[in-house]
């Protein structure tokens, strides 16, 4: 998952995403472009979560032989059930949101639509802004909070749940410097999260800004994360992960050493948390000597 924000109405339609693209371990962390506009539906497409799913969906758009963004929608339940179905499985799948957002003829106006494999793609209209994930005073989308029911547990999950579920709805900011305060509260208070709150999501790279307008869209760069692996920002961002940066912090629970070599050795003879069918100790927990090579490396993430 990673940051996307968006609102669709009338004759135009906005889009925020971050660049950033990681393994489920986070032990492989790069970066790609997340908002893929499809100019002869007069659309656009972003996916949060399963990366195969993601691509595979972008092929299969193709398929449909539609040629509005209606007929897509139309046509989305019964095919993503079926790509869904047909993915190998790897560990524990990640669930996938499809977003689409363009102009409806049938409406005559810009919309955006959601199609998530939690609510078996069922499609489920945006109204007003739609933020993943939501920062702290922000009333998250219908999607997230089905998801954080799922993950939270306890007195202390069922707190922040219905803490979450308490804040009111936000109104799309008006301005670009808007837009950029909300993933800058997004990424202070959901990515740089302990992994203890079960409420962290990774995002960072560059905001990407996408507006469609009727036959035209413009895309921009419109602020780039601080993610130099040495300042306290990135490291809060990478913490309780395999990130190399993350192996080598010291560890969560307050014992001086470092996650690698405390909390992670638990699990280390256990099969990875990335799905393979490899043991931690020989695969995304690397040997000490390459985990400090990779992480001292300038050009990491």
């Amino acid at each position: 998952m990673s940051f996307l924000a968006l609102t669709a109405h009338g004759d135009r339609a906005e889009l925020y995403s971050d660049t950033w693209s990681y393994s489920r371990t986070v032990r492989v962390l790069d970066t790609t472009t997340k908002i893929e506009p499809i100019l002869h539906l007069d659309m656009a497409i972003a996916i949060l979560g399963d990366h195969e799913a993601a691509v595979t969906w972008k092929r299969m758009i193709g398929l449909t032989n539609a040629t509005t963004m209606d007929q897509l929608n139309d046509v989305t339940p019964e095919y993503a059930r079926q790509m869904w179905a047909s993915l190998p499985e790897l560990g524990e799948r990640e669930e996938v949101t499809f977003v689409h957002v363009g102009w409806s003829h049938r409406s005559a106006s810009f919309t955006a639509t959601t199609f998530s494999s939690r609510f078996d793609f069922v499609p489920r209209p945006v109204v007003g802004l739609f933020v993943y994930p939501a920062p702290i005073g922000v009333r998250p989308s219908g999607i997230e909070l089905a998801g954080m029911a799922e993950r939270l547990v306890g007195d202390t999950g069922q707190d922040t749940l219905e803490r979450f579920a308490g804040f009111p709805a936000m109104l799309p900011p008006a301005t670009t410097d808007g837009w950029v305060d909300l993933a800058m509260r997004a990424r202070l208070d959901r990515a740089c999260a302990s992994q203890a709150t079960q409420m962290k999501v990774l995002l960072g790279g560059k905001l990407q800004r996408t507006v469609l307008h009727r036959g035209r869209v413009e895309q921009s760069v419109v602020h780039t994360f601080d993610d130099r692996v040495n300042r306290p920002e990135f490291q809060a961002v990478v913490a309780g992960t395999m990130h190399p940066r993350g192996q080598i912090q010291d560890c969560t629970c307050g014992s001086g050493k470092t996650y690698r070599d405390c909390c992670i050795q638990t699990y280390i003879d256990a099969p990875c948390w990335c799905g393979s069918d490899k043991s931690m100790s020989d695969c995304c927990a690397l040997p000490l000597d390459d985990v400090l090579l990779t992480a001292h490396r300038k050009d990491v993430p």
